[in-house]
Protein backbone atom coordinates (compact mmCIF):
# COMPACT_ATOMS: atom_id res chain seq x y z
CA UNK A 1 0.00 0.00 0.00
CA UNK A 2 1.46 3.41 -0.97
CA UNK A 3 2.15 5.99 1.72
CA UNK A 4 0.74 8.79 -0.42
CA UNK A 5 -2.28 8.95 -2.63
CA UNK A 6 -1.62 9.79 -6.27
CA UNK A 7 -3.18 13.21 -5.71
CA UNK A 8 -0.99 13.98 -2.70
CA UNK A 9 2.15 12.73 -4.43
CA UNK A 10 1.34 14.82 -7.52
CA UNK A 11 0.74 17.97 -5.47
CA UNK A 12 3.91 17.50 -3.41
CA UNK A 13 6.06 16.64 -6.43
CA UNK A 14 4.82 19.68 -8.38
CA UNK A 15 5.51 21.95 -5.42
CA UNK A 16 8.98 20.51 -4.88
CA UNK A 17 9.80 20.87 -8.59
CA UNK A 18 8.92 24.55 -8.82
CA UNK A 19 10.50 25.53 -5.50
CA UNK A 20 13.83 23.71 -6.04
CA UNK A 21 16.81 25.32 -7.72
CA UNK A 22 17.97 23.02 -10.51
CA UNK A 23 16.13 19.80 -9.61
CA UNK A 24 17.72 18.21 -12.72
CA UNK A 25 21.00 17.94 -10.80
CA UNK A 26 19.70 16.34 -7.61
CA UNK A 27 22.32 13.70 -6.75
CA UNK A 28 19.71 11.66 -4.86
CA UNK A 29 17.34 11.15 -7.77
CA UNK A 30 18.25 10.09 -11.30
CA UNK A 31 16.72 11.72 -14.36
CA UNK A 32 15.07 8.41 -15.24
CA UNK A 33 13.44 8.30 -11.82
CA UNK A 34 12.24 11.90 -12.21
CA UNK A 35 10.75 11.08 -15.63
CA UNK A 36 9.04 8.06 -14.11
CA UNK A 37 7.61 10.19 -11.31
CA UNK A 38 6.34 12.78 -13.79
CA UNK A 39 4.73 10.05 -15.90
CA UNK A 40 3.00 8.63 -12.81
CA UNK A 41 1.49 11.86 -11.55
CA UNK A 42 -2.00 13.14 -12.06
CA UNK A 43 -1.37 16.25 -14.18
CA UNK A 44 -4.41 18.02 -12.73
CA UNK A 45 -2.76 17.98 -9.30
CA UNK A 46 0.87 18.24 -10.40
CA UNK A 47 0.32 21.69 -11.93
CA UNK A 48 -1.80 24.57 -10.73
CA UNK A 49 -4.97 25.36 -12.66
CA UNK A 50 -3.33 27.94 -14.94
CA UNK A 51 -0.33 25.69 -15.72
CA UNK A 52 -2.60 22.73 -16.39
CA UNK A 53 -4.68 24.82 -18.82
CA UNK A 54 -1.47 25.91 -20.57
CA UNK A 55 -0.26 22.31 -20.73
CA UNK A 56 -3.58 21.10 -22.13
CA UNK A 57 -3.42 23.79 -24.85
CA UNK A 58 0.11 22.93 -26.01
CA UNK A 59 0.26 21.90 -29.67
CA UNK A 60 1.05 18.32 -30.72
CA UNK A 61 4.62 19.38 -31.53
CA UNK A 62 6.52 22.52 -30.67
CA UNK A 63 9.98 24.01 -30.68
CA UNK A 64 11.58 24.16 -27.23
CA UNK A 65 14.92 25.45 -25.98
CA UNK A 66 17.24 24.41 -23.19
CA UNK A 67 19.91 26.69 -21.82
CA UNK A 68 22.80 24.50 -20.72
CA UNK A 69 25.08 26.42 -18.38
CA UNK A 70 28.58 25.55 -17.29
CA UNK A 71 28.58 22.31 -15.25
CA UNK A 72 24.90 21.65 -15.99
CA UNK A 73 23.43 18.44 -17.39
CA UNK A 74 23.15 18.39 -21.15
CA UNK A 75 20.13 16.11 -20.97
CA UNK A 76 18.12 17.89 -18.31
CA UNK A 77 14.34 17.83 -18.16
CA UNK A 78 13.74 21.59 -17.97
CA UNK A 79 13.14 23.30 -21.31
CA UNK A 80 11.44 26.56 -22.21
CA UNK A 81 9.30 27.97 -24.96
CA UNK A 82 11.27 31.23 -24.73
CA UNK A 83 14.61 31.46 -26.56
CA UNK A 84 15.68 34.56 -24.59
CA UNK A 85 15.07 32.72 -21.31
CA UNK A 86 17.11 29.75 -22.58
CA UNK A 87 19.96 32.13 -23.50
CA UNK A 88 19.82 33.56 -19.97
CA UNK A 89 20.04 30.08 -18.42
CA UNK A 90 22.87 29.15 -20.77
CA UNK A 91 25.02 32.17 -20.02
CA UNK A 92 24.22 33.27 -16.47
CA UNK A 93 27.36 31.60 -15.08
CA UNK A 94 29.71 32.11 -18.05
CA UNK A 95 33.27 32.98 -17.21
CA UNK A 96 36.35 33.56 -19.29
CA UNK A 97 36.88 30.62 -21.62
CA UNK A 98 33.80 28.72 -20.41
CA UNK A 99 30.42 29.33 -21.95
CA UNK A 100 27.03 27.72 -21.83
CA UNK A 101 24.96 27.00 -24.93
CA UNK A 102 21.37 26.61 -26.07
CA UNK A 103 19.84 23.42 -27.38
CA UNK A 104 16.78 23.42 -29.60
CA UNK A 105 14.41 20.54 -30.24
CA UNK A 106 11.06 19.93 -31.85
CA UNK A 107 9.23 18.00 -29.14
CA UNK A 108 6.08 15.93 -29.41
CA UNK A 109 3.43 16.58 -26.78
CA UNK A 110 3.59 12.93 -25.69
CA UNK A 111 7.17 13.66 -24.57
CA UNK A 112 6.18 16.79 -22.63
CA UNK A 113 5.61 15.88 -19.01
CA UNK A 114 4.46 19.13 -17.42
CA UNK A 115 4.28 22.88 -17.86
CA UNK A 116 5.18 25.38 -15.13
CA UNK A 117 4.77 29.12 -15.58
CA UNK A 118 4.88 30.26 -11.95
CA UNK A 119 8.54 31.32 -12.01
CA UNK A 120 8.11 33.07 -15.36
CA UNK A 121 10.47 30.60 -17.01
CA UNK A 122 7.87 29.29 -19.46
CA UNK A 123 9.15 25.85 -18.43
CA UNK A 124 8.10 22.68 -20.17
CA UNK A 125 9.38 19.52 -18.54
CA UNK A 126 10.44 17.06 -21.24
CA UNK A 127 11.28 13.36 -21.24
CA UNK A 128 14.86 13.95 -22.32
CA UNK A 129 15.38 10.26 -23.04
CA UNK A 130 12.78 10.45 -25.82
CA UNK A 131 14.51 13.38 -27.54
CA UNK A 132 18.12 12.43 -26.71
CA UNK A 133 18.88 11.33 -30.30
CA UNK A 134 17.81 14.72 -31.63
CA UNK A 135 20.09 16.41 -29.11
CA UNK A 136 22.99 14.07 -29.94
CA UNK A 137 22.48 14.70 -33.66
CA UNK A 138 22.90 18.29 -32.60
CA UNK A 139 19.98 20.21 -33.98
CA UNK A 140 21.73 23.11 -32.24
CA UNK A 141 24.72 22.85 -34.60
CA UNK A 142 22.53 24.05 -37.47
CA UNK A 143 21.59 27.07 -35.42
CA UNK A 144 25.24 27.87 -34.75
CA UNK A 145 26.00 27.70 -38.46
CA UNK A 146 23.00 29.87 -39.30
CA UNK A 147 23.97 32.41 -36.63
CA UNK A 148 27.58 32.37 -37.81
CA UNK A 149 26.49 32.99 -41.41
CA UNK A 150 24.23 35.82 -40.25
CA UNK A 151 27.07 37.43 -38.30
CA UNK A 152 29.38 37.02 -41.31
CA UNK A 153 26.79 38.64 -43.59
CA UNK A 154 26.35 41.52 -41.14
CA UNK A 155 30.12 42.08 -40.99
CA UNK A 156 30.33 41.99 -44.79
CA UNK A 157 27.50 44.53 -45.07
CA UNK A 158 29.27 46.75 -42.53
CA UNK A 159 32.56 46.46 -44.45
CA UNK A 160 30.83 47.39 -47.74
CA UNK A 161 29.29 50.44 -46.10
CA UNK A 162 32.60 51.41 -44.51
CA UNK A 163 34.43 51.07 -47.85
CA UNK A 164 31.73 53.06 -49.64
CA UNK A 165 31.94 55.85 -47.08
CA UNK A 166 35.75 55.82 -47.31
CA UNK A 167 35.65 56.12 -51.12
CA UNK A 168 33.03 58.88 -51.11
CA UNK A 169 34.75 60.95 -48.47
CA UNK A 170 38.45 60.29 -47.87
CA UNK A 171 39.41 59.13 -51.39
CA UNK A 172 37.44 61.91 -53.10
CA UNK A 173 39.05 64.49 -50.78
CA UNK A 174 42.56 63.12 -51.43
CA UNK A 175 42.01 63.21 -55.21
CA UNK A 176 40.75 66.82 -55.04
CA UNK A 177 43.85 67.74 -53.03
CA UNK A 178 46.07 66.19 -55.71
CA UNK A 179 47.48 63.39 -53.56
CA UNK A 180 49.08 60.67 -55.68
CA UNK A 181 48.52 57.83 -53.21
CA UNK A 182 44.90 57.23 -52.56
Amino acid sequence: QPYLTKQTFSELFGDIWVTSENPNDDVNVSLRELVNWFRNTDKKFLMDEKDYATWEALPETMELYRGVGISRKQYGLSWTTNLEKAEWFAHRFDREGQYGYVQKAIVSKKDMLACFQSREEEEVVVDTFKIKKMIENDAYCNDVLIQSAAVGAAINAFNRELLSNHIHSCVVRDIREGKDEV
